[in-house]
């Protein structure tokens, strides 16, 4: 019995048996009510989630845009290195 008693006091003072279970089936019905909101909000994202396929098709989306950018960065670069030259080779013709 004195076992009981020290774990009584261990969970919060509770001196009685019935004051126990109480206490216990305080905190069981909390922990049901955490776990249904736990499995709702599961479910809730494993509707939302994606699937491979649509991850595939996100990837290729995002393969495409990513190969366009780079082909108009490279242009640009272009652009702008004839365009050092030319102001090279002006300032090299304004300054002889």
């Amino acid at each position: 019995m004195t076992d009981f008693k020290n774990q009584a006091d261990d969970l919060g003072g509770v001196k009685t048996d019935h004051d126990l279970l109480i206490r216990i089936d305080t905190r069981l019905t909390d922990l049901l009510r955490e776990n249904g909101e736990f499995k709702n909000n599961l479910s809730k994202l494993n509707s939302e989630k994606c699937d491979k396929a649509d991850m595939s098709d996100n990837n290729k989306a995002t393969e495409k845009k990513l190969c366009d950018f780079e082909i108009r960065m490279r242009r640009i670069e272009r652009i702008a290195y004839l365009a050092i030259g030319g102001l090279f080779i002006l300032e090299f013709l304004l300054n002889k």
